[in-house]
């Protein structure tokens, strides 16, 4: 959905890189590196996550953007729209994403919050979505999917090596094993809402019998994920006044 419907806007401004004859032959010497993957020295791979960027030019009689031109964040990158925040980057980060029919916190265990969510992880990493199923914003929703993933492996899958780049041959087989995420979820900004409720979904997106009432506690309603029963996703529903 958030890639059908659009949910997470594309960046506003357009950078775009133009390059001489000379060195678009003397950039194939060298392999670019993830900190500077357009062959420009000075242009940091981060421009990606902030703006817009293509190739205007190879014929170009000064390489541009010159350097200094494009300024980038340091340190936390934010999107040019806002919707998309990398926390902490380029050491032991989160990602954010906030939009307003889906939102994520992607990371490694502790609490952080994107618009109308918040998770307090007990999971060394997880990725935590929520996402709207009827089309409205998260708060005015009345029915919501809310994905929680952490690592996934089929049963008996190898890596090559400790560099985890290939599996080679050992995909290994059915099932596949998940580690289930837990933590504290809290959704505030729900407009009108009397009654929040959390179901978990089988493996095929079926509910199971077990639902779950969140708190409410001032402009919060809260609600303990736990492992049990192990799952990658529940069903959010909304009641309103």
């Amino acid at each position: 959905l958030m890639f059908l419907r659009g949910d997470v806007s594309a960046a506003k401004e357009m950078i775009e890189r133009r390059l001489t004859p000379d060195h678009v032959s003397e950039s194939l010497r060298s392999r670019p590196n993830d900190k500077h993957p357009f062959s420009i020295p000075h242009l940091l791979g981060r421009l990606a996550l902030v703006h817009q960027t293509a190739v205007g030019s190879f014929d170009s009689d000064v390489v541009k953007p010159v350097e200094n031109e494009v300024k980038l964040p340091e340190n936390d990158i934010t999107s040019d729209t806002g919707e998309l925040i990398w926390k902490g980057a380029p050491g032991d980060s989160q990602v954010i994403v906030k939009t307003e029919r889906y939102q994520a916190i992607i990371g490694h265990k502790g609490e952080n919050s994107a618009g109308n969510m918040s998770f307090s992880s007990e999971t060394p990493f997880a990725a935590v979505q929520i996402i709207t199923l009827d089309d409205k914003p998260i708060s005015e929703s009345e029915k919501m999917l809310l994905g929680t993933a952490s690592r996934a492996a089929n049963t008996g899958m190898k890596w090559v090596d400790d560099t985890r780049h290939s599996l080679a041959d050992q995909w290994g087989k059915s099932p596949t094993r998940i580690e289930p995420v837990s933590g504290i979820l809290t959704l505030h900004g729900l407009k009108n809402a009397s009654e929040v409720t959390l179901k978990p979904l089988d493996s095929r997106g079926q509910s199971t019998e077990i639902v779950k009432y969140l708190q409410k506690d001032g402009d919060n309603w809260i609600v303990n994920i736990t492992i049990e029963p192990a799952t990658l996703w529940h069903l959010i529903e909304v009641k309103k006044i």
